[in-house]
């Protein structure tokens, strides 16, 4: 028996989100980190860097979780396309 399907543009997209998506663990371990921060930033006459610091870490998280890997996600199956017959 064969099967054949090719994946489309916004399938390919969930399934790299999907993989891209993180443990649960690993999840605990940044809430940890991001409580840590909160209460270094409490206890230092400077309160505003660790309050960057996990702003950033945020940002940065959900902007590759956003952007980056549906952008590749679809240069990735760009190229298969073009490589296919």
């Amino acid at each position: 028996m064969e099967f054949k399907y090719t994946l489309s543009e916004s399938e390919m997209v969930t399934a790299m989100k999907l993989h891209g998506k993180e443990s649960k663990n690993v999840r605990v371990a940044l809430v940890l980190l991001g409580a840590l921060l909160a209460i270094v930033a409490i206890f230092t006459p400077n309160k505003i860097y660790p309050i960057l610091i996990i702003a950033g870490g945020i940002l940065g998280y959900f902007s590759v979780y956003i952007f980056v890997i549906p952008f590749q996600a679809r240069k990735q199956i760009q190229r298969i396309k073009k490589y296919t017959i």
